[in-house]
């Protein structure tokens, strides 16, 4: 009676003991092919994560929309919104950014320059909002008279004693359109606005008037077809 106890157990062991010499035979000839490692000095660029902390007057601003404008034209653009804490957080490409944002009555003096590398840098900026005094309604069409989107607006402290050269940058909308609240005296302020296959114009903020507003049209810049200053290079001087 033991003996037949003992059968299946000893089958089963069996069994256990050829499976394992299988397994073990066949990882020794034909082992998981290994992923190979990534090489050393990978020059592959790694997009940046940014924390832009948002204050009003010095208090965190919760649940505001905050824009990274990316540098040259055609302008880029990365919106995200503040948290309770009033960071906002985006995941940018190499590039240079600047952070900005619009609030009712509130202005911006001057924004923090981003500059992401491609080494999957940790980076923090900051947006700080300051009583504005004049509120300016900027509209800017293009040489052909159509409004100008994602046009790049930067104004700055030209006059004044104070924060001589601050500035802060802006972006008009889908109708060419922008509603800016100028922080401090309103007087020291140029508006510079930059747009994709147009020369770049300014426009001085006029004294005395808490709400103005301003048109700007902007010019073609000249367009040099292919091949033409090579072709003025090798035509001889008269």
């Amino acid at each position: 009676m033991r003996s037949r106890g003992l059968a299946p157990a000893l089958a089963l062991a069996v069994a256990l003991v050829a499976g394992a010499g299988w397994l073990l035979t066949h990882l020794l000839l034909d082992p998981p092919p290994v992923a190979p490692p990534s090489p050393p000095g990978d020059p592959s660029p790694r997009p940046c994560r940014v924390r832009v902390a948002v204050n009003k007057a010095g208090v965190p601003l919760p649940d505001a929309e905050v824009e990274l404008l990316g540098a040259g034209l055609p302008l880029r653009r990365l919106s995200a919104r503040t948290d309770a804490l009033g960071v906002a957080g985006f995941e940018v490409p190499p590039g240079v950014y600047h952070p900005t944002g619009a609030l009712p009555s509130f202005g911006l003096v001057q924004a923090d320059r981003i500059r992401c590398q491609g080494q999957g840098e940790q980076l923090q900026g900051n947006l700080a909002f300051f009583d504005g005094r004049t509120r300016v309604r900027l509209r800017v069409t293009d040489a052909a008279g159509a409004p100008a989107a994602d046009a790049l607006v930067t104004t700055r402290r030209e006059r004044g004693e104070k924060q001589r050269g601050a500035s802060a940058l802006h972006a008009t909308g889908p109708d060419g359109r922008l509603e800016l609240w100028l922080p401090l005296d309103a007087t020291a302020y140029d508006l510079t606005v930059e747009a994709a296959g147009h020369l770049p114009a300014t426009r001085a903020v006029l004294d005395g008037r808490p709400e103005q507003e301003v048109e700007i049209a902007l010019e073609r810049a000249a367009e040099i077809r292919p091949g033409a200053l090579e072709a003025d290079e090798r035509t001889p001087p008269p």
